[in-house]
Protein backbone atom coordinates (compact mmCIF):
# COMPACT_ATOMS: atom_id res chain seq x y z
CA UNK A 1 0.00 0.00 0.00
CA UNK A 2 1.22 3.48 -0.88
CA UNK A 3 1.89 5.19 2.48
CA UNK A 4 0.74 8.54 1.12
CA UNK A 5 -2.61 6.94 0.31
CA UNK A 6 -2.92 5.99 3.96
CA UNK A 7 -2.62 9.67 4.85
CA UNK A 8 -5.17 10.75 2.24
CA UNK A 9 -7.68 8.03 3.03
CA UNK A 10 -7.51 7.75 6.81
CA UNK A 11 -9.64 9.76 9.19
CA UNK A 12 -7.30 11.80 11.34
CA UNK A 13 -7.52 11.20 15.08
CA UNK A 14 -6.03 14.51 16.20
CA UNK A 15 -3.99 12.40 18.62
CA UNK A 16 -0.53 12.87 20.08
CA UNK A 17 1.86 10.05 21.00
CA UNK A 18 5.00 10.71 23.06
CA UNK A 19 7.90 8.27 23.30
CA UNK A 20 10.10 8.54 26.38
CA UNK A 21 12.86 6.50 27.94
CA UNK A 22 11.97 6.61 31.65
CA UNK A 23 9.23 7.72 34.03
CA UNK A 24 9.48 11.51 34.62
CA UNK A 25 10.89 12.23 31.15
CA UNK A 26 7.36 12.73 29.83
CA UNK A 27 6.82 15.60 32.30
CA UNK A 28 10.30 17.14 32.17
CA UNK A 29 10.66 17.09 28.39
CA UNK A 30 7.10 17.42 27.05
CA UNK A 31 4.78 17.99 30.00
CA UNK A 32 3.29 21.25 28.69
CA UNK A 33 2.67 19.73 25.27
CA UNK A 34 0.94 16.67 26.74
CA UNK A 35 -1.18 18.81 29.05
CA UNK A 36 -2.11 21.19 26.22
CA UNK A 37 -3.22 18.33 24.01
CA UNK A 38 -5.18 16.71 26.82
CA UNK A 39 -6.84 20.00 27.72
CA UNK A 40 -8.00 20.25 24.09
CA UNK A 41 -9.70 16.85 24.58
CA UNK A 42 -7.51 15.19 21.99
CA UNK A 43 -6.20 11.64 22.43
CA UNK A 44 -2.80 11.48 24.14
CA UNK A 45 -0.65 8.35 24.54
CA UNK A 46 2.66 8.08 26.37
CA UNK A 47 4.95 5.17 25.51
CA UNK A 48 7.61 4.56 28.16
CA UNK A 49 10.56 2.39 27.15
CA UNK A 50 11.83 1.43 30.63
CA UNK A 51 10.77 1.78 34.25
CA UNK A 52 13.84 3.75 35.34
CA UNK A 53 15.48 0.99 37.35
CA UNK A 54 18.85 2.77 37.50
CA UNK A 55 17.69 6.27 38.24
CA UNK A 56 19.61 8.45 40.65
CA UNK A 57 17.86 9.27 43.93
CA UNK A 58 18.55 12.71 45.35
CA UNK A 59 17.65 13.24 48.98
CA UNK A 60 17.38 11.00 52.00
CA UNK A 61 13.68 10.19 52.10
CA UNK A 62 13.85 7.67 49.27
CA UNK A 63 17.56 6.84 49.48
CA UNK A 64 16.74 3.23 50.35
CA UNK A 65 15.46 2.72 46.79
CA UNK A 66 18.75 3.49 45.06
CA UNK A 67 20.45 0.33 43.87
CA UNK A 68 17.28 -1.76 44.25
CA UNK A 69 16.17 -1.78 40.64
CA UNK A 70 12.91 -3.63 41.13
CA UNK A 71 11.78 -1.48 44.06
CA UNK A 72 12.80 1.72 42.30
CA UNK A 73 10.97 0.64 39.15
CA UNK A 74 7.80 -0.02 41.12
CA UNK A 75 8.04 3.34 42.84
CA UNK A 76 8.71 5.24 39.63
CA UNK A 77 5.84 3.46 37.87
CA UNK A 78 3.57 4.82 40.57
CA UNK A 79 5.04 8.27 40.13
CA UNK A 80 4.43 8.00 36.39
CA UNK A 81 0.76 7.15 36.92
CA UNK A 82 0.34 10.11 39.28
CA UNK A 83 2.10 12.51 36.90
CA UNK A 84 -0.03 11.45 33.92
CA UNK A 85 -3.18 11.87 35.98
CA UNK A 86 -2.13 15.43 36.78
CA UNK A 87 -1.34 16.13 33.11
CA UNK A 88 -4.70 14.72 32.00
CA UNK A 89 -3.25 11.74 30.11
CA UNK A 90 -5.11 8.43 30.45
CA UNK A 91 -3.28 6.18 27.98
CA UNK A 92 0.20 4.90 28.86
CA UNK A 93 2.08 1.88 27.52
CA UNK A 94 5.36 0.30 28.60
CA UNK A 95 7.04 -0.65 25.33
CA UNK A 96 8.11 -4.11 26.50
CA UNK A 97 4.47 -5.05 27.22
CA UNK A 98 3.40 -4.61 23.60
CA UNK A 99 2.57 -8.14 22.37
CA UNK A 100 4.14 -9.50 19.22
CA UNK A 101 3.06 -12.21 16.77
CA UNK A 102 4.68 -15.62 16.71
CA UNK A 103 6.67 -14.49 13.69
CA UNK A 104 7.10 -11.25 11.84
CA UNK A 105 8.55 -12.66 8.66
CA UNK A 106 12.06 -11.33 9.18
CA UNK A 107 13.69 -12.22 12.48
CA UNK A 108 11.30 -14.72 14.00
CA UNK A 109 9.50 -14.35 17.33
CA UNK A 110 9.76 -11.13 19.24
CA UNK A 111 11.56 -11.49 22.52
CA UNK A 112 9.69 -11.37 25.80
CA UNK A 113 12.54 -9.64 27.64
CA UNK A 114 11.87 -6.64 29.81
CA UNK A 115 13.48 -3.39 28.68
CA UNK A 116 15.48 -2.02 31.60
CA UNK A 117 17.05 1.35 32.28
CA UNK A 118 20.56 1.18 30.79
CA UNK A 119 22.03 3.66 33.26
CA UNK A 120 24.44 6.45 32.35
CA UNK A 121 27.61 8.17 33.45
CA UNK A 122 28.40 11.87 33.41
CA UNK A 123 31.18 12.47 30.90
CA UNK A 124 31.18 16.26 30.87
CA UNK A 125 29.16 19.32 31.84
CA UNK A 126 25.57 18.57 30.93
CA UNK A 127 26.71 15.54 28.97
CA UNK A 128 25.97 11.88 29.70
CA UNK A 129 27.43 8.75 28.20
CA UNK A 130 27.22 5.01 28.58
CA UNK A 131 27.48 3.36 31.96
CA UNK A 132 30.49 1.16 32.61
CA UNK A 133 28.17 -1.75 33.35
CA UNK A 134 24.94 -2.60 31.56
CA UNK A 135 22.13 -4.53 33.26
CA UNK A 136 21.15 -7.86 31.67
CA UNK A 137 18.15 -6.41 29.84
CA UNK A 138 19.40 -2.89 29.13
CA UNK A 139 17.28 -1.03 26.61
CA UNK A 140 20.33 -0.04 24.58
CA UNK A 141 21.33 -3.71 24.29
CA UNK A 142 17.88 -4.92 23.20
CA UNK A 143 17.31 -5.67 19.54
CA UNK A 144 16.47 -2.26 18.09
CA UNK A 145 14.37 -3.73 15.30
CA UNK A 146 12.29 -5.57 17.90
CA UNK A 147 11.69 -2.36 19.85
CA UNK A 148 10.84 -0.44 16.67
CA UNK A 149 8.33 -3.08 15.54
CA UNK A 150 6.64 -2.98 18.93
CA UNK A 151 6.33 0.79 18.73
CA UNK A 152 5.09 0.58 15.14
CA UNK A 153 2.24 -1.62 16.40
CA UNK A 154 1.28 1.08 18.89
CA UNK A 155 1.39 3.69 16.11
CA UNK A 156 -0.92 1.63 13.90
CA UNK A 157 -3.27 1.04 16.81
CA UNK A 158 -3.47 4.63 18.13
CA UNK A 159 -2.97 6.28 14.71
CA UNK A 160 -1.66 9.61 16.09
CA UNK A 161 -1.36 12.75 14.02
CA UNK A 162 1.72 13.84 15.96
CA UNK A 163 4.60 11.89 17.52
CA UNK A 164 7.06 13.56 19.87
CA UNK A 165 10.36 12.30 21.26
CA UNK A 166 13.90 13.55 21.96
CA UNK A 167 16.22 15.16 19.45
CA UNK A 168 18.84 12.77 17.99
CA UNK A 169 21.30 13.18 20.86
CA UNK A 170 18.67 12.49 23.48
CA UNK A 171 18.63 15.94 25.04
CA UNK A 172 21.92 15.50 26.85
CA UNK A 173 23.36 12.22 25.60
CA UNK A 174 21.63 9.67 27.86
CA UNK A 175 21.98 6.35 25.97
CA UNK A 176 18.33 5.39 26.54
CA UNK A 177 17.15 8.77 25.24
CA UNK A 178 19.27 8.38 22.12
CA UNK A 179 17.93 4.87 21.56
CA UNK A 180 14.35 6.07 22.09
CA UNK A 181 14.88 8.63 19.32
CA UNK A 182 16.33 5.99 16.99
CA UNK A 183 13.55 3.52 17.72
CA UNK A 184 10.90 6.18 17.17
CA UNK A 185 12.33 7.16 13.79
CA UNK A 186 12.41 3.53 12.65
CA UNK A 187 8.93 2.79 14.03
CA UNK A 188 7.43 5.72 12.14
CA UNK A 189 8.97 4.33 8.95
CA UNK A 190 7.72 0.79 9.63
CA UNK A 191 4.20 1.91 10.50
CA UNK A 192 3.98 3.83 7.23
CA UNK A 193 5.45 1.07 5.09
CA UNK A 194 3.29 -1.88 6.10
CA UNK A 195 0.19 -3.01 7.92
CA UNK A 196 0.04 -5.87 10.39
CA UNK A 197 -2.54 -7.98 12.21
CA UNK A 198 -5.48 -6.36 10.46
CA UNK A 199 -4.16 -2.85 11.10
CA UNK A 200 -3.49 -0.86 7.91
CA UNK A 201 -0.32 1.22 7.51
CA UNK A 202 -0.27 4.56 9.27
CA UNK A 203 1.68 7.62 8.19
CA UNK A 204 2.45 10.03 11.03
CA UNK A 205 2.03 13.51 9.52
CA UNK A 206 4.17 15.36 12.08
CA UNK A 207 7.16 14.27 14.18
CA UNK A 208 8.41 16.64 16.88
CA UNK A 209 11.75 16.71 18.70
CA UNK A 210 11.81 18.29 22.16
CA UNK A 211 14.27 21.17 22.28
CA UNK A 212 15.07 24.46 24.02
CA UNK A 213 15.84 27.82 22.47
CA UNK A 214 19.48 28.20 23.51
CA UNK A 215 19.16 31.90 24.33
CA UNK A 216 16.13 31.25 26.54
CA UNK A 217 17.97 28.43 28.27
CA UNK A 218 20.97 30.66 29.03
CA UNK A 219 18.58 33.26 30.44
CA UNK A 220 17.05 30.60 32.67
CA UNK A 221 20.52 29.50 33.79
CA UNK A 222 21.36 33.10 34.66
CA UNK A 223 18.19 33.41 36.73
CA UNK A 224 18.99 30.19 38.59
CA UNK A 225 22.50 31.43 39.36
CA UNK A 226 21.14 34.55 41.02
CA UNK A 227 20.79 35.25 44.72
CA UNK A 228 16.99 35.20 44.58
CA UNK A 229 17.05 31.47 43.82
CA UNK A 230 19.81 30.71 46.31
CA UNK A 231 17.76 32.34 49.06
CA UNK A 232 14.82 29.95 48.61
CA UNK A 233 16.75 26.69 48.23
CA UNK A 234 16.83 24.56 51.35
CA UNK A 235 18.05 21.14 52.42
CA UNK A 236 19.00 18.79 49.58
CA UNK A 237 18.07 21.44 46.99
CA UNK A 238 20.66 23.85 48.38
CA UNK A 239 23.39 21.28 47.76
CA UNK A 240 22.51 20.79 44.09
CA UNK A 241 24.88 22.33 41.60
CA UNK A 242 23.45 25.11 39.46
CA UNK A 243 24.36 25.50 35.79
CA UNK A 244 26.88 28.05 34.57
CA UNK A 245 25.09 30.63 32.37
CA UNK A 246 28.23 30.95 30.25
CA UNK A 247 29.10 27.25 30.18
CA UNK A 248 28.43 24.59 27.55
CA UNK A 249 24.83 23.75 26.73
CA UNK A 250 23.31 20.28 26.35
CA UNK A 251 22.23 19.07 22.93
CA UNK A 252 18.60 19.91 23.73
CA UNK A 253 19.55 23.58 23.19
CA UNK A 254 19.30 24.78 19.58
CA UNK A 255 19.31 28.17 17.84
CA UNK A 256 15.97 29.92 18.11
CA UNK A 257 15.65 30.05 14.32
CA UNK A 258 15.50 26.26 14.28
CA UNK A 259 12.39 26.14 16.44
CA UNK A 260 9.26 25.36 14.46
CA UNK A 261 6.73 25.09 17.26
CA UNK A 262 6.60 26.73 20.67
CA UNK A 263 4.18 25.59 23.37
CA UNK A 264 3.08 28.14 25.96
CA UNK A 265 3.17 26.70 29.48
CA UNK A 266 0.98 29.39 31.04
CA UNK A 267 -2.46 27.92 30.21
CA UNK A 268 -1.46 24.49 31.58
CA UNK A 269 0.96 25.57 34.29
CA UNK A 270 -1.10 23.97 37.05
CA UNK A 271 -1.27 20.64 35.23
CA UNK A 272 2.43 20.60 34.47
CA UNK A 273 3.32 21.57 38.03
CA UNK A 274 1.13 18.72 39.23
CA UNK A 275 2.93 16.30 36.94
CA UNK A 276 6.32 17.48 38.17
CA UNK A 277 5.24 17.33 41.81
CA UNK A 278 4.11 13.71 41.52
CA UNK A 279 7.62 12.25 41.33
CA UNK A 280 9.36 12.67 44.67
CA UNK A 281 12.86 11.87 43.39
CA UNK A 282 14.85 13.12 40.43
CA UNK A 283 15.20 9.84 38.57
CA UNK A 284 17.81 10.12 35.86
CA UNK A 285 16.71 13.65 35.04
CA UNK A 286 15.08 15.35 38.04
CA UNK A 287 18.15 17.44 38.79
CA UNK A 288 18.02 18.61 35.18
CA UNK A 289 14.33 19.29 35.57
CA UNK A 290 14.93 21.59 38.52
CA UNK A 291 16.80 24.01 36.29
CA UNK A 292 14.33 23.98 33.42
CA UNK A 293 12.78 27.35 34.15
CA UNK A 294 10.87 29.73 31.94
CA UNK A 295 7.34 30.04 30.64
CA UNK A 296 7.62 28.16 27.35
CA UNK A 297 8.49 24.75 26.01
CA UNK A 298 10.00 24.59 22.53
CA UNK A 299 9.91 21.79 20.03
CA UNK A 300 11.67 21.14 16.79
CA UNK A 301 9.37 19.71 14.15
CA UNK A 302 9.53 17.35 11.20
CA UNK A 303 6.55 16.88 8.92
CA UNK A 304 5.74 13.86 6.77
CA UNK A 305 3.15 13.33 4.07
CA UNK A 306 0.95 15.87 2.24
CA UNK A 307 0.49 19.31 3.74
CA UNK A 308 -3.24 18.62 4.02
CA UNK A 309 -2.46 16.00 6.64
CA UNK A 310 -0.98 18.49 9.10
CA UNK A 311 -2.36 17.80 12.55
CA UNK A 312 -4.77 19.99 14.48
CA UNK A 313 -4.37 18.74 18.01
CA UNK A 314 -4.99 21.93 19.93
CA UNK A 315 -1.47 23.22 19.18
CA UNK A 316 -1.19 24.66 15.65
CA UNK A 317 1.75 23.47 13.60
CA UNK A 318 3.40 26.34 11.78
CA UNK A 319 2.43 26.33 8.11
CA UNK A 320 5.97 26.96 6.93
CA UNK A 321 7.29 23.54 7.90
CA UNK A 322 8.28 21.70 4.75
CA UNK A 323 6.20 18.69 3.74
CA UNK A 324 8.14 15.61 2.65
CA UNK A 325 7.01 12.38 1.07
CA UNK A 326 7.15 8.98 2.76
CA UNK A 327 10.69 7.89 3.53
CA UNK A 328 11.99 11.45 3.42
CA UNK A 329 12.56 13.61 6.47
CA UNK A 330 12.28 17.40 6.36
CA UNK A 331 14.96 18.61 8.74
CA UNK A 332 15.89 22.10 9.82
CA UNK A 333 19.61 22.44 9.16
CA UNK A 334 20.16 26.13 9.71
CA UNK A 335 18.42 29.46 10.16
CA UNK A 336 15.54 29.75 7.74
CA UNK A 337 16.57 26.75 5.67
CA UNK A 338 15.12 23.25 5.39
CA UNK A 339 16.43 20.25 3.54
CA UNK A 340 14.78 16.95 2.65
CA UNK A 341 17.14 14.02 3.09
CA UNK A 342 16.60 10.30 3.04
CA UNK A 343 17.34 8.78 6.39
CA UNK A 344 19.41 5.61 6.41
CA UNK A 345 18.11 3.04 8.91
CA UNK A 346 21.64 2.46 10.19
CA UNK A 347 21.76 -0.28 12.79
CA UNK A 348 18.00 -0.32 13.29
CA UNK A 349 17.29 -3.35 11.14
CA UNK A 350 13.71 -4.26 10.39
Amino acid sequence: MDPSAAVRGAQRSGGLLAVHAHPDDETLATGALLATWAAARRPVTVVTCTRGERGEVIGTELAHLEGDGRALAEHRSGELAAALLALGVDDQVFLDTVPGPATDGTTGPLTGDRFEDSGMAWVGTGRAGASAELPPHAFVAAHAGDAARRLARVLRSRRPDVVVTYEPDGGYGHPDHVRAHEVTVRAVELAAAEGEGGQPPHVVPVVLWAAHDESALRSAYAALAGAAVADVLTGDEARLGRPDPEGPLPSVAVPGAWIDLTVDVAPVRTRQAGGAAGPRHPGDGRARGRRRCGSRRVLRAEQRGPRAAAADGGVPVRSGVRAAGPGVVARVVGPGRHVARRRAPGSLTA
